[in-house]
């Protein structure tokens, strides 16, 4: 970074701050050029392809949303990695049946492994994760964006306080 960059003071949650540091240790960054780099993938986020019907608007929105997390969580890509694979696929399952109440056949199928994945440094929070828990957690926020379009402000605003 140029001298000549424009600096931020940025007041932060301190679990916010321990996880991004933990994410900064694990990618070989300090904490702000894990910030910096973030916020340019975030401005480099695809965007879904447009349709005119809105629920698949918002659904493909969600299948994006779970597949960046998974990317950025796993060191494997979905399309090349059993677990990101069966977590992906569980994920969107858990957003079907919540979209679509009585699909719930593929959380129930047995023949799915429940062996935890190997998440990336810095995410060490999840290494036991399985792929049925892991799904559900991509898939509940997945769902709290999916639901926050007809949310009330005061809503909105709960949702975001996570990191609080």
């Amino acid at each position: 970074m140029a001298r000549s960059d424009a600096q931020l003071t940025l007041r932060l949650p301190k679990s916010l701050l321990e996880h991004l540091s933990r994410a900064a240790v694990g990618n070989g960054r300090t904490p702000s050029e894990e910030i910096r780099q973030r916020l340019i993938a975030s401005f480099d986020r695809a965007t879904p392809p447009s349709v005119s019907d809105p629920k698949t608007q918002s659904l493909l929105s969600a299948i994006g949303e779970i597949a960046y997390d998974l990317a950025e969580w796993y060191p494997a890509p979905w399309h090349s990695h059993p677990f990101s694979a069966r977590t992906l696929m569980l994920a969107f399952a858990w957003v079907l049946h919540k979209v679509v109440p009585g699909l719930t056949e593929a959380l129930e199928d047995p023949k799915f492994d429940d062996t935890p994945g190997t998440p990336r440094p810095g995410f060490e929070m999840v290494q036991s994760a399985t792929p049925k828990t892991m799904g559900g957690t991509l898939a509940a926020e997945a769902i709290r964006k999916f639901t926050s379009e007809g949310a009330t402000d005061d809503q909105q605003a709960r949702a975001r306080r996570r990191w609080d």
